[in-house]
């Protein structure tokens, strides 16, 4: 990622994630990720909801990566203008490679209920 916008936007490109338990309840977030290994941090004991970026990568390997984790429910923000403008497309193959895990693509202000 660095490599691709360090000449446009001379910034250190730092990505955070936090994580949020409440009693047995996990949720995981991520901002930006140079690729879905990144997420590792999250995912090392199953998650309630997973809050992460699906713009800097192809679909295919986030949801490969994914579909062998314990994770109940994602919630995709971020999306790349491919993945918005064919969202049908986007949709079926995380339904086809993630199965078990429900999947949402979250717009802006919307709100995820758990």
């Amino acid at each position: 990622m660095r490599q691709v916008f360090q000449k446009k936007y001379p910034l250190k490109f730092d990505a955070f994630c936090f994580l949020i338990e409440a009693g047995r309840l996990r949720i995981g977030h991520s901002a930006d990720i140079g690729r879905p290994e990144d997420l590792e941090p999250l995912l090392h004991r199953p998650l309630d909801l997973l809050v992460c970026e699906l713009s800097h990568f192809r679909p295919e390997d986030m949801f490969r990566y994914l579909s062998r984790r314990k994770i109940k429910r994602v919630a995709f923000v971020h999306l790349g203008r491919a993945e918005w403008k064919d969202l049908k497309a986007t949709r079926r193959l995380a339904a086809k490679m993630l199965g078990r895990i429900s999947v949402t693509f979250a717009r802006d202000d919307e709100e995820i209920t758990l």
